[in-house]
Parts: structure tokens; C-alpha cells; sequence
């Protein structure tokens, strides 16, 4: 074909066009593709190289804590004069406690060598109201009477104590079993009018108020994952072991804000039935609690 023939046929517009190709033809893509990957795989090495370092990560840490906490709980209290047992109440819809409120807390730990550490918790709350007795209502050996108002408060503390092993270990990850024990601590009080049996059935006005403390052996797990160089989730749980029914369980998140400090939030969840007998001079209070917390927390920790 001549060269005028060839400028002729692409002059003509009923010439079919091309369409252009995104890329340019030879090995493009495929370097690309190979450049992403390699894109990757540098941005995963980097971020797992910022990832604190087992041996560099804190020895000694502590850390407040604070749970918006949904309460719901009940006892029997049986008097240590008496052979009647007492009156199961429901607290929250029968004596009027707060159905939620702030349940703060404390800890601290120690690593100790590569796989061991020790670690403890306080943790307390008090929660007070008032309600008009929908039926009598027997609470360490006082009749209250149906329809009498009664001012109650409860106030439950523990203290934990555990030690853990590290089954594994590494750059930015852990978990293990702990074993200890915790120590509950329930003081309480209602006030109210009551019948005196011993005087026909007066009305009058009582007020009881009783301490009870329970130990209990507790087991579980904890773990910990870095999600990179700034987050990490931690988790742990834990059962009673005799005495009743334990078990709480706890999931956070927590960003590294500082070298030293992390900030968290997360979720947790804590469940007793416990069956406590304190001895006094006069006899034995025989108290049974069930109660059961929930709710979102935040927390300060700072690592050394």
C-alpha cells in the first residue's frame, strides 16, 4: 500500500477505531502486582518491628479502673439467734438499691522472670435506697413489717490475689493460667420498723447491721494480643473453686498513648452465688448473696 493510500484509509472516518488499552503492552501488570505485594509484605514487616518486644515490655504495671456497672443481686440473712431462716430479697425491686451505678477498682502486677507474675485487684461499691416493704421480711432475725418503709445500703468489696505462668510468650503475644484466691467482704444494713415477738408484736423502729466475709480459691486464663504497635486486646477469666459459684471474664482493648501509659476500654461480666458463715460470741450469721454485674469500662494504666 501506498503512502498516500495509508494516509487516505486514516483519514476515512468509517475506519474502525482502536480502543486504547489502559496499559501499555509488555510485562507492566505483572511488575505492579509483584511491587503491591512486596508493598505489603514491607509494611507488615515494619509494623510486627514497632511491636514492643517481650523482653522490653513492662515489668511492673498499675492500673485504675472504672465499670458503669448494671447490678442485680439478692440475699438471705439468717440472725445467729435465731433458727428461722431469713427472707430471700430481691434488693434492687424490694429494698430499692440502685439498679446501676459506679463500681471502680485497682490493680498492680509484677512480672517475675521470663513466664511468671503476680498480681492483685481491690475493687468496691456501695449502693443505698429506700422502699416501702411490699411484705414482711425476715433479715437477721428481724420481722420487718410489710408496708413500713425500710433504708437499706450494701456495700460489697473484694480483694484478689493471684499468681500466673506464661505458657506462651512472644513478641506480641501471651497467654497463660493464673491460680489464687479472693476475699469478699459484705457489709450491709436495713432499717425499718419490725415486730417484736417478745412484746406482742410492737412496731418497732430497728436497725440491722451485719459484716460477712468469705474466702474463696479461684483458677483461670489470661492473654494478651498486639494488633500492632499502638493496640492490643487483653483479655482474662476466672472461676471459683468451692464456697458457691464464681465467674467473671473481661475483654479490653487498650492503646499505648505513651512509652509508659495505655488507655482502655472493653467489657465485663461477673457472676456469684456465694454461702458465707461469720462466727460472732453469741452464734453463727449464715449469709447467702447471689449477685450479678455487667457493664462497659475504662481504665488508666501506666507500665514501668
Amino acid at each position: 500500500m501506498s503512502a498516500d493510500a495509508a494516509c487516505a484509509r486514516a483519514r476515512d472516518p468509517g475506519s474502525p477505531a482502536r480502543t486504547p488499552s489502559a496499559l501499555p503492552p509488555g510485562p507492566w501488570p505483572a511488575t505492579l502486582a509483584v511491587f503491591a505485594v512486596l508493598l505489603y509484605a514491607h509494611a507488615q514487616a515494619q509494623a510486627q518491628a514497632q511491636i514492643t518486644p517481650a523482653e522490653a515490655e513492662p515489668r511492673t504495671w498499675v492500673q485504675l479502673q472504672f465499670t458503669a456497672a448494671s447490678v442485680r443481686s439478692a440475699s438471705r440473712a439468717d440472725g445467729p439467734l435465731v433458727n428461722q431462716p431469713g427472707t430471700l430479697v430481691q434488693h434492687e425491686s424490694e429494698l430499692g438499691l440502685a439498679r446501676h451505678g459506679a463500681w471502680p477498682s485497682a490493680s498492680a502486677g509484677r512480672r517475675i522472670g521470663a513466664h511468671w507474675r503476680i498480681e492483685g485487684e481491690y475493687s468496691a461499691s456501695r449502693r443505698s435506697g429506700s422502699a416501702v416493704l411490699a411484705r414482711d421480711v425476715l433479715v437477721d432475725g428481724y420481722a420487718f413489717s410489710a408496708g413500713s418503709t425500710s433504708h437499706s445500703s450494701v456495700e460489697i468489696a473484694t480483694l484478689r490475689v493471684n499468681g500466673g505462668y506464661s505458657l506462651l510468650h512472644a513478641d506480641g503475644m501471651e497467654w497463660g493460667l493464673s491460680f489464687g484466691g479472693h476475699g469478699l467482704h459484705v457489709a450491709r444494713r436495713v432499717a425499718g420498723l419490725a415486730r417484736d415477738s417478745g412484746n406482742g408484736n410492737v412496731l418497732l423502729p430497728v436497725q440491722a447491721d451485719a459484716r460477712d466475709v468469705g474466702l474463696q480459691a479461684l483458677v483461670g486464663a489470661y492473654g494478651t494480643l498486639a494488633l500492632g504497635p499502638a493496640w492490643q486486646l487483653s483479655g482474662r477469666a476466672d472461676v471459683g473453686v468451692g464456697g458457691g459459684t464464681y465467674a467473671h471474664v473481661s475483654l479490653a482493648a487498650l492503646w499505648r498513648a505513651t512509652p509508659h501509659i495505655q488507655l482502655g476500654v472493653g467489657l465485663r461480666a461477673t457472676r456469684a452465688d456465694v454461702d458465707i458463715h461469720t462466727g460472732f460470741i453469741s452464734g453463727t450469721s449464715h449469709l447467702v448473696l447471689d449477685y450479678r454485674i455487667a457493664g462497659p469500662q475504662a481504665f488508666l494504666r501506666a507500665g514501668f
